[in-house]
């Protein structure tokens, strides 16, 4: 989204709005509460035989993530992570 701002001399400069950062939910497996699987936000689990393993555990910014992680999630749209 692009933004107009008046200047000082009459002229309207755009700049960009900022985005919103990507969020990614984080869901614990209740019998092996060291293993995390992330999704994109709002993206509930993948089609999992254990659907019931797993339980909801909070949602986190991409930035707080580490960029490995990240990139899994978008190719495969879901990722697992050791919580150790």
């Amino acid at each position: 989204m692009l933004i107009g701002i008046l200047t000082d001399l009459g002229r309207v400069e755009t700049e960009r709005a900022p985005t919103a950062m990507p969020e990614y939910d984080l869901y614990l497996n209740i019998k092996k509460p060291a293993i995390g699987l992330y999704v994109r936000h709002g993206a509930g689990l993948p089609d999992l035989a254990d659907k019931n393993d797993w339980d909801f555990d909070g949602t986190e910014v991409e930035s707080l993530l580490p960029n490995d992680l990240v990139k899994e999630i978008t190719e495969n749209g879901h990722a697992f992570r050791d919580m150790e």
